[in-house]
């Protein structure tokens, strides 16, 4: 009963500090009143540049910041729709555009939730945190399900709660799906051994990973898994029933954490129909040969960013020549895991050195990047570690004395070779090498690791070794990556300054200027025409290309405010110049024009020109507007008056209302952008909805109409809805069932601890 006491309150304590990790990394900033965040690069674009600190140079690229122009923009959106039917679509940008179609989005991710809850600062700040804390917990559990002691445990959870991906990246998707890991990796761990009840865990992990936005890292994981699981089962498996009772609940597990995903798979797939960019991520890393000097020194601010994906910790590296050291005495299952382990993590770093190389010869390799090659190297060597650690404590005196014979060779070996890169100056970028302060952090690093593996080989003890192996790693990846982690003051992050604030009181929607391309004004709730965040449909890119032959068209986009730069109005707009309206001119050289003959977002138009097929090159501003298989209506009688459209306030992102009056039979062009799924009903009937100027809506109007709603049902979202819940019904009726062996199982585990 003290034993079990004792059990509790060591993991209680392990617990803590897990929790108090992502606690400390982040009150600094909280304390400062900043954002954990890279947003500073938009104070070098027109619309924030007032706000941005005397003193600072402008950001050469600013467009290239991909969480100033994507992420923190679609953070603001979800907040501001507060539930996740209201991110079905997002008018902001593009004149609208599907979101939570758009897999990065993270519409339905669980570290989502905390921006529906509330405002966005304090959600990303909670986001980030429960990030860190349930990677830790969840790589704590798993290391102790596979037998290690609740201080051993603690070496694979700091390596995997403290490392770059999660910490660097902590707004990127990659973050999203990384944290879930240790419970697939445990599901292959447990069907190799054909404990088959252990696969609820492994569909809830998997379904978590694939609403985490990020498709590549989630493929990459999964193949991961199902590699350890083959190398880790070759010699578990007894028989071939065994192996294909094994396989087959695995290959249940993932087709049913599918299912619970199509509520974002489906639409995403809809969405590649239409879709010339899907907010695609360019490479974050190019490993290079000086990068290899990441495995030894702490610090993240080197070429490539080698440190932020190839550091796992000094202790992890002086780890893996002690296992090789002592291997041929280790327990042949405890080989097993380890070599199980170290085959994908060797593999993918080979890969990921290699992989700008291999993109030129298949094309898989381009949707795929480095840094989702070396995402697992915190969990993979973090487990090694913490098995090495425990059969170095389990060492008798010969086969100590064998194992530091070879460790001696091998250590210096190892470390010699990833220290070469991080000493030889013709390895790094402009010649120079170091930095000396960081070799000499590293000298001392592996002086402390080494220390403890001396004291336990004279007094051996899992507590001191798995404590302190954890200790020293907490400080080696600390002092690595908490300088480098996102940090904006709260003032800086999308400042509303008095271009902005003009911008929003006017309340329509802007076009104009190619710049407002890379201006991502959603960040301040501004709807456009255009969009920063990498998501572009087929029609939405050539409606912009024409308007940039024929900048007349952006009348045609239901606003009457044109924001043009001074080249603007020199160059494509200066044929219109004298019919526009200066409103207002800002100290950047931006001007805003109010253009008095521009359509508004709602409009009849009873001269229409019918096309049977998409066809951008037939769209002109001085030709009337262009249906696809619309029906030409009437003309407009001489005495008879256009009639009246009006837009009602908006209740729903998906929800238009026009209402009309006295208008004749026409075509009704809303100026918002046409995807499949929008439907239409005229007085309550039911009505077909057809593009209008390639981008927009029409609707045939009949004579005295009066009231016109447009709502968007995608039909995948309703299909994907019905496959997830029916998913996650087969899942609890699965759960429920394993619970009655589940509870003989805690009963007997009770008996034999008392």
């Amino acid at each position: 009963m003290r034993l079990r006491y004792r059990n509790a309150v060591e993991h209680a304590a392990c617990i803590t500090v897990l929790t108090l990790i992502p606690v400390l990394l982040l009150l600094p900033g909280v304390l400062r009143g900043a954002l954990p965040i890279d947003t500073a690069s938009i104070l070098s674009l027109t619309p924030w540049e007032e706000a941005r600190p005397g003193g600072v140079a402008a950001d050469q690229n600013p467009g290239a910041n991909l969480t100033a122009q994507r992420y923190y923009p679609w953070y603001v959106f979800i907040s501001e729709a507060g539930s996740p039917l209201e991110t079905l679509w997002n008018p902001l940008e593009h004149a609208g555009q599907p979101f939570l179609a758009v897999w990065r989005t993270r519409c339905l991710s669980v570290f989502t939730a905390p921006f529906y809850l509330g405002d966005v600062a304090t959600a990303l700040t909670i986001s980030i945190f429960l990030k860190l804390w349930i990677a830790g917990g969840l790589a704590f559990y798993a290391a102790r399900r596979l037998g290690l002691s609740t201080a051993l445990a603690m070496i694979p959870a700091v390596s995997f709660q403290l490392c770059g991906p999660l910490v660097v990246w902590s707004v990127f998707p990659i973050s999203d799906v990384l944290p879930w890991f240790p419970l697939l990796f445990l599901l292959s761990e447990r069907l190799a051994l054909g404990e088959y009840r252990a696969w609820p865990g492994g569909v809830i992990a998997v379904a978590a990973m694939l609403l985490g936005g990020e498709p590549e890292a989630c493929a990459v994981l999964i193949a991961v898994a199902i590699l350890y699981f083959f190398v880790r089962a070759w010699n578990e498996w007894h028989g071939a029933a065994g192996a294909a009772a094994a396989a087959a609940v695995y290959a249940g597990a993932l087709g049913l954490a599918l299912c619970i995903a199509c509520v974002q798979i489906l639409p995403y797939i809809e969405l590649l129909r239409f879709a010339v960019d899907a907010a695609s991520i360019p490479p974050q890393v190019a490993p290079s040969a000086a990068g290899l000097s990441g495995w030894l020194l702490p610090y993240a601010e080197m070429p490539g960013h080698a440190a932020t994906t190839n550091h796992a910790g000094i202790p992890l590296l002086i780890m893996v020549p002690a296992w090789l050291s002592l291997r041929s005495f280790a327990d042949v299952r405890t080989r097993r895991r380890c070599e199980a382990v170290l085959v994908p993590v060797v593999l993918l770093n080979v890969l990921a050195f290699f992989w700008p190389r291999l993109r030129e010869f298949t094309a898989l390799a381009s949707y795929l990047h480095p840094e989702h090659l070396l995402m697992i190297n915190g969990f993979g060597l973090g487990l090694v570690a913490a098995f090495a650690a425990d059969e170095w404590n389990k060492l008798g005196v010969d086969e100590i004395k064998s194992t530091l014979k070879r460790f001696l060779i091998l250590c210096p070996l190892i470390v010699g070779s990833a220290a070469t890169p991080a000493l030889w100056p013709g390895l790094h970028e402009g010649g120079s090498a170091g930095p000396w302060w960081a070799v000499t952090l590293a000298f001392l690093l592996i002086v402390a690791t080494l220390a403890s593996l001396g004291a336990t080989v004279l007094r051996p003890s899992m507590r001191i070794a798995g404590y302190a192996l954890a200790l020293i790693l907490s400080i080696d990846l600390l002092i690595t990556f908490f300088p480098v982690m996102p940090s904006t003051p709260k003032a800086e992050v999308f400042p509303e300054t008095p271009f902005v604030a003009l911008l929003k009181k006017t309340g329509g929607r802007v076009t104009g200027s190619a710049a407002l391309g890379q201006w991502p004004l959603a960040g301040n709730n501004v709807p456009q025409l255009y969009g920063a965040a990498g998501v572009v449909m087929k029609h939405q890119r050539d409606f912009a290309e024409r308007a940039a032959e024929d900048p007349l068209l952006s009348r045609r986009s239901g606003s009457p405010l044109l924001l043009l730069k001074q080249e603007d109005i020199q160059g494509s707009y200066a044929p219109i110049r004298e019919m526009l309206k200066v409103e207002q001119v800002f100290p950047a050289g931006a001007v805003l024009f109010y253009d008095t003959e521009a359509k508004e977002r709602a409009w009849m138009a009873y001269e229409v020109r019918n096309v049977e097929q998409y066809s951008p090159d037939e769209l002109q501003s001085g030709l009337p507007v262009l249906v696809e298989q619309g029906v030409p209506p009437p003309p407009l009688p001489p005495d008879k008056e256009p009639g009246t459209v009006t837009i009602e306030p908006a209740t729903s992102n998906s929800k238009v209302t026009v209402t009309l009056d006295g208008v004749s039979k026409g075509i009704l062009v809303l100026a918002d952008a046409y995807f499949p799924g929008w439907e239409a009903r005229i007085d309550g009937e039911s009505t077909r909805v057809f593009p209008a100027d390639l981008l927009f809506r029409g609707v045939e109007v009949p004579e005295g109409a009066t009231e016109i709603v447009f709502e968007y049902k995608p039909t995948l979202i309703i299909v994907g809805l019905v496959v997830s819940g029916l998913g996650i019904l087969i899942l609890l009726i699965g759960m429920t069932a394993l619970v009655p062996s589940t509870l003989e199982g805690l009963k007997a585990t009770q008996r034999w601890g008392a």
